[in-house]
C-alpha cells in the first residue's frame, strides 16, 4: 500500500531530524530561507519529491517521498522553522 500523508510522529521525527541537521551545520538561516521561498510551489515540489523519491533517495540522506508529503501541508513548515529557531537560541 502506498503512503498517501505522514503520522504525527513521523512528522515530528521529519522535524527534529531536519533541525538537527540545521543546528550541527550552522544553518539554521539558510535552511529556514530556502523552505521559506520553497512555500509558494510547494505542492509542486512535494509532487516532484514524491514522484522522484525513489532515485533522489539513492544520494539523499533523507527519505524524499516523505518529504514530499511532509511539504503537502503548510503548517508542518511553520513547525519546522519554529523548531529551528529554538535551536538556534
Amino acid at each position: 500500500m502506498i503512503k498517501t500523508e505522514l503520522t504525527e510522529k513521523e512528522k515530528e521525527d521529519l522535524i527534529e531530524r531536519v533541525a538537527m541537521w540545521s543546528q550541527k551545520y550552522d544553518i539554521p538561516a539558510a535552511t529556514t530561507f530556502l523552505f521559506e521561498i520553497n512555500r509558494p510551489i510547494a505542492p509542486i515540489t512535494a509532487h516532484i519529491l514524491i514522484g522522484f523519491g525513489g532515485i533522489l533517495n539513492t544520494v539523499m540522506p533523507l527519505d524524499m517521498r516523505d518529504l514530499g508529503l511532509f511539504l503537502l501541508d503548510d503548517s508542518n513548515t511553520l513547525r519546522l522553522e519554529e523548531r529551528i529557531k529554538e535551536l538556534a537560541k
